[in-house]
């Protein structure tokens, strides 16, 4: 959904920002960012691995601690 949602520029649910669901745009924000984090990192190579933001490591080191990425 929040792919649909970016790529046709429109809101998932009917009316303005503040008429939408806060649990479904939380989790389509969540969502992106960490499609955006792992899109980042498999894109780098060498010294550009040193480009990811402090959000970007932020969210990998969750998926590394939750065993989510580089797990064997």
């Amino acid at each position: 959904m929040a792919w649909q949602c970016e790529r046709w520029h429109c809101l998932p649910d009917t009316g303005a920002l503040l008429d939408q669901d806060a649990q479904t745009m939380f989790r389509m924000a969540a969502f992106m960012n960490t499609y955006d984090a792992l899109t980042h990192l498999r894109n780098s190579t060498g010294e550009q691995i040193h480009s990811l933001t402090t959000q970007e490591r932020g969210i990998l080191r969750i998926l590394l601690d939750m065993g989510l990425i580089f797990n064997g």
